[in-house]
């Protein structure tokens, strides 16, 4: 009985000893999911508790932390400026949609006269090079084996002169090539004078970075094209048309005031920027009479670019905070934002883990640091109320900032930046700044191009006033102060000094300058670009 009865006592035994080792290994597992699920309960508990209580403080600074806040409302089609057919059509897909007008604009190579070799002051605009461009795209449009293609290349000035002996010449050129898109112009004229504008954009919240925006393209081209018709008009003595065609750029450029996006805010700089030219050349050129010069003084005073930037900024933030609920919830990823500064090419893997598991306390951890450290970028940077920005601020500010991320400084804001810490990459994510490191560095130029901007408009303005001074005295005055009350309620300050802009009277001109990002008076002489960062005055006129 022993003899037998013992291996079935050997073999319950093993099984009892499995089945214990397993109830030991069940306990350790469950242990540790609880132990696991109790540091994410108590991170996730901590990083809520902490983005909650700044985003009280961000209410209280009258800051939406949601971007469907910035979002415009609708608004009905008999007063919106978009509500028109060839805007609409830059919103369909397809061979036929996008922002093109399928004219010789379109069919031109104008990267030689659109993108010209930086310039460090205001120049008239080539009308010769343009015109032989225009002209040899209008010609290969029709080309066929009698009349081979024209080459698209600007030759020297001696063929432009031979072919356009004066500017009158290639004004009349330019302007009988895009008169084929008059009844376009006219259509977006009639468009302008309604009061509101919404353009058709798909506010897709569930990826904000991939909303798309083909307008900006379409408002850019459109409006390269008000300048040279303009610059053209102004050449053959139609200061009139030209005045239409600035007003409509102007109002153009502030279609998208309503936009939460910061690439809408910069678009809409860059085109008010192009917008000033034929301005100026009709100031250099006295074409504009006294009550065009006061349209265009008034039109451009309604142009307050720091207001703007504080919105565009909000505007910003809200994305970023979005984009990290939206990688909480495996809705995006980090990847498909950008390369994190200073990320491996293998440690992708790793991210993608660590992002796939992280707790989600981590991504309200994000949403914090970003923020936090947003603000101490835009701390003492610019203040709307005296309208004032703060060059040496913004630089100290991008210092930190590249400091704290571990990210190497453009060159741009003087001395290196210090060893990292934390660094970069991994340890950025660890550190819950991965989204900071991608998006904030972009934003430390936005400041010196917003006062740019805005320097350029209120310098555009004094000079409207001394063209009207001129005009009515017979030179220009002895100091900006004659221009006050008569032709300006008050001077436009200089933004980066709170001071009256520089103005110099010559023999039969000024020069009129702000002292630029340097915030040192260089006595009017520029530096090697136009609104340079580094060196040099803000230019509007140079002394004749």
């Amino acid at each position: 009985m022993n003899a037998s009865s013992n291996p079935a006592l050997r073999e319950r035994s093993t099984i009892l000893r499995f089945l214990s080792a397993l109830r030991r290994i069940a306990m350790a597992l469950a242990w540790i999911a609880t132990t696991i699920a109790l540091l994410y309960a108590v991170e996730n508990r901590r990083a809520r508790r902490a983005w909650n209580q700044y985003r009280q403080t961000l209410s209280a600074r009258g800051l939406q932390p949601d971007l469907a806040a910035y979002l415009p409302p609708p608004i009905p089609d008999d007063r919106n400026l978009a509500a028109t057919p060839l805007i609409q059509s830059w919103f369909q897909r397809g061979p036929q949609g996008g922002p093109h007008w399928d004219d010789t604009w379109d069919a031109a190579d104008l990267s030689e006269v659109q993108n010209p070799k930086p310039g460090n002051t205001r120049r008239p605009l080539q009308l010769a090079a343009w015109a032989w461009v225009l002209e040899g795209a209008a010609s290969n449009r029709v080309a066929n084996a009698k009349y081979p293609r024209r080459p698209s290349k600007v030759p020297d000035t001696a063929v432009l002169e031979s072919r356009f002996p004066t500017r009158a010449d290639a004004a009349r050129a330019i302007l009988g090539i895009l008169k084929e898109d008059e009844s376009r112009f006219t259509e977006l004229r009639e468009a302008a004078r309604r009061p509101e504008s919404r353009f058709p954009i798909a506010y897709n919240l569930e990826n904000p970075w991939g909303i798309l925006l083909p307008h900006l393209a379409g408002l850019r081209t459109t409006t390269r094209r008000l300048q040279v018709r303009a610059c053209a008009e102004l050449a053959l003595g139609n200061s009139p048309a030209a005045l239409e065609d600035v007003l409509l750029g102007l109002r153009l450029a502030t279609s998208t005031t309503n936009e939460p996006f910061l690439i809408s805010f910069l678009v809409r700089l860059a085109i008010v920027q192009e917008t000033l030219q034929p301005v100026w050349e009709g100031l250099e050129d006295h074409r504009w009479t006294g009550e065009q010069l006061a349209v265009l003084q008034q039109r451009l005073a309604e142009l307050h670019f720091l207001p703007e930037l504080d919105r565009a900024m909000a505007g910003e933030r809200a994305a970023a905070l979005l984009t990290a609920d939206l990688l909480a919830a495996h809705k995006a990823r980090l990847g498909d934002l950008g390369d994190i500064p200073g990320l491996a090419p293998g440690d992708e893997s790793i991210r993608d883990l660590l992002e796939r598991f992280a707790p989600r306390g981590w991504f309200d951890l994000e949403k914090l640091n970003y923020s936090q450290l947003l603000d101490r970028q835009l701390e003492g940077a610019y203040d709307i109320r005296r309208n004032r920005v703060f060059p040496s601020r913004i630089a100290s500010n991008a210092r930190e900032i590249e400091s704290v991320l571990g990210i190497s400084g453009s060159g741009r804001f003087g001395e290196s930046v210090p060893a990292p810490a934390p660094p970069a990459g991994l340890g950025g994510i660890l550190q819950h700044r991965a989204l900071a490191a991608l998006l904030l560095p972009d934003l430390k130029e936005v400041p010196a191009k917003a006062t740019a901007a805005q320097s350029s408009v209120d310098q555009a303005r004094i000079a409207c006033a001394l063209e009207q001074y001129r005009l009515a005295h017979g030179d220009y005055p002895e100091s900006l102060a004659a221009l006050v009350p008569s032709l300006m309620a008050e001077l436009p300050a200089d933004p980066i000094t709170g001071e009256p802009y520089q103005y110099q009277r010559s023999q039969g001109g000024y020069r009129l300058y702000s002292v630029g990002w340097n915030q040192q008076d260089d006595h009017g002489v520029p530096g090697p670009t136009a609104s340079d960062r580094e060196s040099g005055d803000w230019v509007w006129r140079e002394a004749r």
